[in-house]
């Protein structure tokens, strides 16, 4: 075995009743095996007998003195230079696991190197403080507690509490949380729905799934509501997807997410393109919100204090159906009971007969008469316009055009860009999980409570 490196200036020294235990990098002699008892990582197979996550997890030496956090084998190449920051926790480069993984999501490691370049000091004494490897001075655990706080520093709390944190539990979130930034930065929205949605839990809210607002089979929303709610704000939310896709299911996060701040939620589904070109999901959307409002009582909701939000082509829809008011007088729906409209990332101004997204227009229309910052109605509620700051899919003239519009028919508007977001985190950022990614939902939340009925 080669000879220990020099010991990392973060690094302590091991614990004194434990002689084999070695904190330095590349690979540490550590007390007891690494997988199994009796096993030599050389001589590892992959995969192994057990899923790779069944085996992160701490192990105790014989002595029961010196314990590691097991993180070790999974560490792509990529994330070398960056680690060996982490207190050198000793791990074993170019190994059998991290070829597997690597050929298996060539992703994965970019996701992880984003997430510890983003938190190393505070990831960096979290698994020292668990593997009593060594100490990362001006670390977060160390901070003294803020006057008035009422709460012991970090350092105060006791090792034994320290021992406890739940070491496989901290591996699987961490890789959870970068697989889920990489899949929302990179991928299509069906798949970060499905990423999304695997974190949400619907525990403790009334859930009523597929509820039938008109004849056709795509004419379904599911509510979402508190257990206990009374005379509480009631939101539309109508999904995107360039009027061609998408599904009610993939934003179920966005129902539980509003649900949770207190809110009556229904999540609809509409007529697709090109089969239904415009207006038809927009009368939808208008028929879905009557619907909404006639049941909102079941549900704890106030149908005099609606909202209607939408997402890219939602977003759309949302603003086209409260702002023209051919839409709302054919379901008679009053426009005095809508409190708001919330649009995110929608395209309200554009040419669509030079996008692809013609298909869900008529041929021979003309955005002069479609586009909704084209006829604002002069009471029309207050508007909040969300922009994502790195959009690549709608412009941000769309928003500038649509409050521009509003502004000139007086009606109140907020056009809100949130930095680092974009096309698909800015809904994304919507499930409470992923609140960190940006502040879509705290801009809702904010928005609704200032116009809700009181």
């Amino acid at each position: 075995m080669a000879s220990p490196a020099t010991p990392s200036p973060l690094a302590t020294p091991p614990p004194s009743d434990c002689k084999s235990c070695t904190p330095t990098p590349p690979r540490p002699t550590n007390c007891g095996p690494r997988f199994r008892r009796g096993a030599s990582v050389s001589r590892m197979k992959w995969p192994p007998r057990l899923p790779f996550w069944r085996r992160t997890r701490r192990r105790i030496s014989p002595d029961r003195n010196c314990w590691w956090t097991g993180a070790g084998a999974f560490e792509p190449p990529l994330l070398s230079a960056s680690l060996e920051q982490f207190c050198e926790l000793g791990v074993r480069r170019n190994s059998t696991a991290t070829r597997y993984i690597l050929r298996s999501a060539p992703c994965f490691a970019l996701a992880l190197y984003e997430l510890y370049q983003s938190a190393r000091k505070k990831l960096c004494h979290l698994f020292v403080k668990c593997s009593r490897l060594g100490a990362c001075p001006d670390a977060w655990w160390d901070s003294p507690p803020l006057p008035g706080s009422g709460r012991p520093s970090m350092a105060a709390m006791s090792r034994r509490t320290a021992r406890r944190l739940p070491l496989r539990r901290l591996a699987l979130l961490g890789a959870g949380a970068a697989a889920l930034t990489l899949v929302l930065s990179s991928c299509s929205g069906e798949k970060v729905q499905n990423a999304v949605n695997t974190t949400n839990s619907t525990r403790g809210l009334k859930v009523v799934l597929n509820q039938s607002y008109g004849p056709d089979t795509r004419n379904k929303l599911d509510v979402y509501a508190p257990q206990n709610a009374q005379g509480a704000p009631t939101i539309l939310f109508i999904h995107g997807g360039s009027w061609q896709g998408g599904d009610k299911s993939g934003h179920a996060f966005v129902g539980e997410s509003l649900a949770r701040a207190g809110y009556v939620v229904g999540v609809m589904n509409y007529r697709l393109a090109p089969q239904n070109r415009y207006p038809s999901y927009v009368q939808d959307g208008a028929a879905a919100l009557k619907w909404l409002r006639d049941h909102a009582g079941q549900f704890g909701g106030n149908p005099n204090n609606l909202f209607v939000s939408g997402h890219s082509a939602g977003g759309f829809n949302a603003v086209e159906l409260v702002d023209n008011a051919r839409w709302l007088a054919e379901v008679n729906v009053p426009v005095s009971s809508i409190r708001g409209v919330i649009g995110i990332a929608g395209p309200y101004s554009y040419d669509f007969r030079a996008y692809q997204t013609r298909v869900a227009f008529p041929e021979n229309g003309n955005p002069d008469d479609i586009m909704p910052d084209r006829h604002v109605r002069p009471d029309a509620p207050p508007h909040l316009l969300l922009v994502a700051a790195n959009d690549s899919v709608v412009a941000p003239q769309n928003a500038l055009n649509m409050e521009a519009a509003l502004q000139k028919a007086r009606i109140p508007v907020q056009r809100v860009v949130l930095p680092r977001l974009n096309h698909v985190t800015i809904i994304g950022a919507v499930a409470r999980n992923l609140t960190w990614l940006g502040g879509t939902r705290a801009e809702i939340i904010r928005f609704v409570d200032a116009n809700r009925l009181k």
